[in-house]
């Protein structure tokens, strides 16, 4: 006899022995756990395979496993395009603030060359 039939003989009666090993589970499902885990046996039951009919069908077709994740991916696409956008816009408002800034600092520039010319033409008006 070999050790499958000896295990299968053994069992007592409310215990379930597993095909590949012979060891004794307490019902179907312990069974079904058990050559799940240790044998890597898929699942009977309707739940199990539903779920890999489903993602068969998925992975044939080449659908996202959920349409929420789909529904996820577009919107992450959008937040990360607006991101991009309003970063291109901070750039863009940085370069006008430089802009304002040197073109200040010209105008102030500009006005003290007309002040201190006016204040040459005066001090020349004066001497004469």
């Amino acid at each position: 006899m070999t050790d499958t039939q000896t295990a299968q003989t053994a069992t007592p009666a409310d215990r379930l022995p597993c095909p590949e090993c012979g060891q004794a589970c307490k019902g179907a499902v312990g069974l079904g756990r058990h050559r799940a885990i240790k044998h890597g046996v898929p699942g009977q039951s309707k739940g199990a395979t539903g779920r890999r009919r489903r993602a068969e069908r998925q992975r044939a077709t080449g659908k996202a496993r959920h349409p929420l994740l789909d529904a996820l991916g577009e919107t992450r696409q959008l937040v990360d395009d607006v991101l991009a956008e309003f970063a291109a816009m901070m750039s863009m408002i940085g370069e006008v603030r430089g802009w304002n800034k040197t073109l200040r600092k010209a105008l102030i520039r500009s006005r003290a060359e007309s002040l201190r010319m006016t204040q040459q033409r005066t001090a020349s008006e004066d001497k004469e």
